[in-house]
């Protein structure tokens, strides 16, 4: 859990293998009871996109883990191989595991910072922010709620909404709620509802 090669007496594919599927589990749980901590902590005041931010980015920071905690486990086994004569064998395979690692991980980076920073500059996920000059030519009413615009956004077809009410509605739907326009996310909502991959990190 702490990127320490294992000391086993047998290293063999059997026990790495093992030691991989336990890591991975234990941070997959870590990274559930992260979540816990903040539904307990925060309930429902923050608005529904901040939770939905919040949740990819505790997610996505897990998923990086998740795929740097085997890399320790698989160069110890593959290194272990040279005490039975295959040098050439194993620094081979060690370098091809390592550059396919290094790419994957460079995509899981992109992905953790790209949700951080939509949570950390509260960036808009759907269009943009709506101007005093759009609002007063649109009205200052939802049209979903019926109250008055709160953080109004203005998606690309021109219609203009509270940015919470907009938010929850594509959760649902992908197109604007009154001319049904295709609308896509400007940001990365991967698991903005709390639920955590169910995949195993085995390489």
């Amino acid at each position: 859990m702490a990127f320490i090669p294992p000391k086993l007496t047998d290293f063999n594919i059997c026990s790495s293998f093992w030691v991989v599927i336990l890591n991975d589990f234990i941070a997959r749980f870590c990274g559930m009871i992260v979540k816990s901590i903040c539904i307990i902590a925060v309930g429902h005041r923050p608005p529904f996109k901040r939770r939905g931010q919040l949740y990819s980015a505790i997610e996505s920071a897990t998923h990086l883990y998740r795929t740097l905690l085997p890399i320790t486990v698989w160069v110890s086994y593959l290194y272990s191989l040279q005490q039975n004569g295959d040098h050439i064998f194993s620094s081979v395979m060690i370098g091809l595991y390592l550059t396919i690692k290094l790419s994957s991980t460079i995509e899981r980076v992109k992905l953790c910072f790209s949700t951080l920073r939509a949570f950390v500059l509260h960036e808009v996920l759907y269009g943009k922010k709506a101007t005093s000059e759009q609002i007063m030519e649109a009205g200052d009413v939802c049209s979903i709620c019926r109250s008055n615009l709160i953080s109004p956004i203005v998606l690309r077809c021109n219609h203009i909404f509270c940015e919470d009410c907009v938010s929850q509605w594509f959760e649902l739907e992908k197109t604007c709620p009154i001319c049904r326009t295709p609308c896509r996310t400007a940001g990365n909502k991967t698991h903005a509802d709390g639920s955590t991959t169910y995949y195993l990190q085995l390489f």
